[in-house]
């Protein structure tokens, strides 16, 4: 089914505003919804923005040049490094979407681009993206379910590498942190058609503009985390791949990692010489570290998937010696295979196979490695939830205290929601410390689970009036304190932002999390992946 442009509104707004492109939604904890931002909202939101920051308008104000800035929000990785994504301000947000949808008719291209493996689809739960997580030892990708006869990842393989003799793997460098935004009106009209064209009222400046205007006007980067950004990728990636393709080469591009099969090394030597000349036309550069060249055949799968798999409970049900047997043996593949997601991978499948007994034994191996392997985070608490395991407050402490040193939000934010589902209480020095972490999105779960608002409420008075980059990176907390400010300045960028307008209209985005609040609720299963994790 094509996604058409009130589909693409309303799930870029609704669905794929905060950090939900994974299948599972692991990035972010249902803590946070974007949900009650409906279409009608965002419409008065892009009314409101138009008003206020038209770049055409005669005189423009002055946020029309200096633009807004964003929340940031730190992931984790399998391997704990960290990765930043941002959360935009809703009203240029809005308008982004607003650009994006008016123009879709010129856009929508980018659906049709066999070579992409990530691309706007229609969901049964409205996302415009959503990715099932893939994850070798350096072949991590992304890959989307949901094609009529979409083939494994393995018979990908098997399919593409028949006659081949050499198999190339290249990644963009710092993609969406690199991205040009005077690079989306090259690739949607032409390099010689934009640089005729400069002028505001044209629509693909106009989306170059909405773009920038998201980050302080700047022409570098755009937000890793909301689906706008994986559109814009489409755009300027999917015109290197229209040039690849029309030379003949067979490809895969999951986000920005490029996948060739050659028949020789000469071609795949020419490969990487072509993607690096298509990519230089939109300045990007291809990262020298993950430039591979191998030759055929190849396992289709990673030595640790196979023995992982092998290791699993075979049972619908597994007893509480299957799960340590289980973890123990993923342990010690990680240690031997430290670049692959063993441990998540493996909790994941186990999740699925819990009786009452054996819930208890796993979420409590799961704490003993959550500290210093929070990709398992996520797990645990769909455990609790589900299992209703009540964690000790001790150790959901010593946890919060280790994300918090290494400035984990994603990880944070889950353990709070863990506080909220096990009505555990934050003690006044773990708060202290995410107040001093300046983490907003930390700040917001403790909102999310009703716990030192006046700690939060504080932080926000404190913020410098004189500097709106400052409100902006916490637009999240002065939202959702609005009725607690009684600081005119606040009632100022509410009204300008269009934070007052979501507030008169009801909106929040932040959902409560307590054992009896979710106990009705029905989610999907965390079905564990082959590979599991997320570049």
């Amino acid at each position: 089914m094509p996604v058409d442009k009130d589909y693409l509104f309303e799930g870029l707004l609704g669905h794929n505003y905060f950090p939900m492109v994974k299948e599972k939604r692991d990035d972010i904890p249902p803590l946070f919804s974007s949900e009650g931002l409906t279409t009608e909202i965002g419409e008065k939101l892009i009314a409101q923005q138009t008003s206020l920051v038209d770049p055409c308008a005669p005189k423009p104000h002055s946020r029309a040049y200096s633009g807004y800035d964003q929340i940031e929000y730190r992931t984790t990785r399998f391997n704990n490094a960290s990765r930043l994504m941002h959360i935009p301000c809703p009203g240029p947000f809005a308008r982004l979407c607003g650009c994006l949808r008016d123009n879709w008719h010129e856009i929508n291209w980018i659906c049709s681009n066999d070579a992409s493996q990530i691309k706007p689809e229609v969901h049964a739960d409205k996302r415009v993206l959503r990715a099932t997580e893939v994850s070798g030892e350096v072949d991590q990708r992304v890959v989307v379910k949901g094609h009529d006869n979409f083939p494994t990842d393995a018979e990908r393989h098997l399919d593409m590498s028949f006659g081949a003799k050499y198999f190339v793997e290249a990644d963009v460098s710092s993609c969406f942190p690199s991205l040009y935004t005077h690079a989306i009106p090259w690739a949607l009209v032409g390099h010689k058609h934009a640089k005729d064209h400069k002028g505001p009222f044209h629509w693909h400046n106009q989306v170059d503009w909405c773009q920038r205007h998201l980050k302080r006007n700047e022409t570098h980067g755009v937000p890793v985390g909301p689906a706008t950004s994986n559109i814009i990728n489409e755009v300027i990636l999917g015109k290197v791949d229209e040039v690849l393709t029309t030379a003949g080469y067979k490809f895969v591009r999951y986000i920005d990692d490029y996948k060739c099969y050659c028949p020789s090394r000469d071609m795949a030597d020419e490969f990487l010489r072509d993607l690096e000349k298509e990519l230089g036309k939109y300045l990007l550069l291809l990262n020298s570290k993950k430039v591979t060249i191998e030759e055929l055949p190849l396992a289709t799968k990673s030595e640790w998937v196979t023995e992982m798999a092998a290791r699993l409970p075979s049972g619908d049900i597994a007893t509480s010696r299957e799960v340590i047997a289980c973890m123990d043996g993923a342990m010690g593949l990680q240690n031997r295979f430290p670049a692959g997601s063993v441990i998540k991978y493996a909790a994941r499948a186990v999740a699925n196979k819990l009786s009452a007994e054996s819930a208890g034994i796993f979420a409590k191996y799961l704490l003993q490695v959550a500290a210093d392997a929070p990709i398992v985070l996520p797990v645990l608490a769909d455990v609790v939830r589900r299992h209703r395991q009540v964690l000790q407050t001790s150790h959901l402490d010593a946890i919060l205290e280790r994300q918090l040193f290494f400035r984990r939000s994603d990880s944070a934010c889950w353990t709070l929601y863990m506080y909220g589902l096990c009505g555990a209480v934050v003690s006044d020095g773990l708060a202290d410390e995410i107040i001093k972490s300046k983490d907003c999105m930390a700040m917001a779960a403790l909102l999310a689970i009703k716990q030192h608002k006046d700690k939060v409420v504080d932080f926000v008075k404190s913020l410098s009036t004189a500097i709106p980059y400052d409100a902006d990176q916490h637009w999240l907390l002065i939202h959702e304190l609005q009725v607690d400010m009684s600081e005119d300045w606040c009632h100022t960028y509410a009204e300008q932002s269009g934070l007052k307008l979501l507030a008169d209209e009801g909106v929040s985005f932040l959902r409560t999390a307590t054992m009896d609040e979710l106990a009705e609720e029905v989610e999907p299963e965390m079905e564990a992946s082959e590979e599991d994790g997320l570049p």
